[in-house]
């Protein structure tokens, strides 16, 4: 939710700003919260027994091949494809205390293969739970991560 803090000016829409922050502009999500590390932290602190991260696991892979029909300079011609379908399971959870043990191994695993401080790691994979342990492991050693996306 948000409020109105100025008056609406011809052609232009009311700045407004958070319920939770009428008066100031917010430079922190709370008090001592300075980096990403410190958000997981927090967290914990706050909500540690309660799910952070969802997942499902791919069960199976039902590959169906499928005959489409594409246009070529014109010309309709019918190609065959293979579809591929997932069947997942059930959805497994992680909590914050959970979360944060992980994240602390795999940066303590970081240190002994050698990197430091500051160090740049590169992430080449989908955006999911383990991304986001790994990303948090680099947290912990005040490390930064370097994204390349595997669909690019």
């Amino acid at each position: 939710m948000s409020v109105a803090i100025s008056e609406k000016l011809p052609g232009e829409g009311q700045i407004r700003r958070s319920i939770l922050a009428e008066e100031e502009i917010v430079d922190t999500p709370a008090q001592g919260v300075h980096t990403l590390y410190d958000v997981l932290q927090y967290c914990v602190k706050r909500r540690g027994d309660k799910n952070a991260f969802g997942y499902r696991n791919v069960e199976k892979i039902v590959s169906e091949e499928k005959e489409v029909v594409k246009v070529v300079d014109g010309v309709e011609t019918k190609q065959k494809k293979i579809w591929n379908y997932f069947q997942l399971s059930p959805y497994h959870y992680i909590t914050y205390k959970e979360a944060s043990d992980m994240a602390h191994q795999l940066g303590s695993g970081l240190v002994h293969l050698g990197l430091s401080t500051h160090s740049k790691i590169e992430i080449f994979a989908p955006t999911n739970v383990n991304w986001m342990l790994m990303a948090h492991g680099a947290f912990t050693q005040n490390m930064a991560i370097v994204t390349a996306y595997e669909t690019l």
